[in-house]
């Protein structure tokens, strides 16, 4: 690894590191619906690089912060979903008229976690992930002659898109979780192409572009699948006839145009490795 390199290297890291504290202080001024959205995918950002630090430059304490970062993004999992349900459910009350009761209490428990955020965020405390950080920045100026960080990343690109190959075999329809299991490896390896693109000869644009695309059907699935669980948890199992029709309708849809593009995500041996 040349100087110049390192400091590329070490630029990503600040980079995302400053862009996740601006983040942070937004949301700490203003909760809201936008800013911890910016929040979330920040964080997502910030957990792509340290992987990518962690495996080019192993530094001590690199997976713990990895580990509190995770955790701080799972604080907000119930406030998106909460978000993602009324979107949808919302502009179907009038004509589904049996969701008001349920959009209602969806709305309740949004003013509840919104109420909640500002002292979820006030406990986001980053001290040790900003020390860590720093440490693996002056490990990157020490080591700065090593050869070994290209092979290094190319070997965490391949087992990406290995991860990838694996899920993709692993899809069944009569077994939802491993659509979700491939929607988690397409995220992660969106993430990780992003983080890794400025080192790459040949930046992955047309690929990190498919994952997004790709990432968006199954986000799409995932919703629908979430939006069917809670809907039979408020009807105590004993949904509307009309509801569960249309919405099992949409979830079918978008299972049958995942399963027509599909190969979408075969992998391709065109995929820049940054050699």
């Amino acid at each position: 690894m040349t100087h110049q390199t390192a400091k590329r290297i070490a630029k990503i890291v600040d980079d995302h590191w400053t862009s996740y504290r601006k983040n942070l202080k937004r949301c700490r001024k203003d909760a809201s619906e936008d800013n911890i959205h910016d929040l979330r995918t920040g964080i997502r950002r910030l957990i792509a690089v340290i992987q990518l630090l962690d495996v080019l430059m192993p530094t001590k304490g690199l997976r713990k912060i990895r580990k509190t970062l995770k955790y701080q993004l799972d604080g907000f999992d119930q406030l998106r979903d909460t978000q993602v349900m009324l979107m949808t459910l919302a502009p179907d009350c009038h004509k589904l008229p049996a969701l008001q009761s349920c959009v209602a209490a969806l709305q309740q428990r949004e003013a509840t976690l919104l109420a909640q955020a500002p002292t979820v965020i006030a406990h986001i405390h980053n001290r040790k992930v900003g020390k860590v950080l720093k440490r693996a920045a002056r490990h990157l100026k020490k080591s700065a002659n090593s050869g070994q960080w290209l092979q290094r990343l190319v070997s965490l690109v391949e087992a990406g898109y290995q991860r990838l190959d694996d899920r993709y075999q692993a899809i069944d329809a009569a077994n939802p979780d491993s659509l979700h299991q491939l929607r988690i490896a397409v995220k992660k390896q969106r993430y990780l192409l992003s983080a890794a693109s400025p080192l790459l000869t040949r930046a992955p644009t047309q690929q990190i572009e498919t994952l997004k695309n790709y990432q968006d059907v199954l986000g799409e699935i995932q919703n629908s699948a979430v939006l069917m669980s809670q809907l039979e948890a408020f009807f105590d199992e004993q949904l509307p006839p009309a509801i569960d029709a249309h919405y099992r309708q949409i979830h079918a849809g978008l299972i049958e145009g995942f399963w027509q593009q599909k190969d979408a995500i075969a992998r391709s041996d065109e995929h820049n490795d940054g050699r």
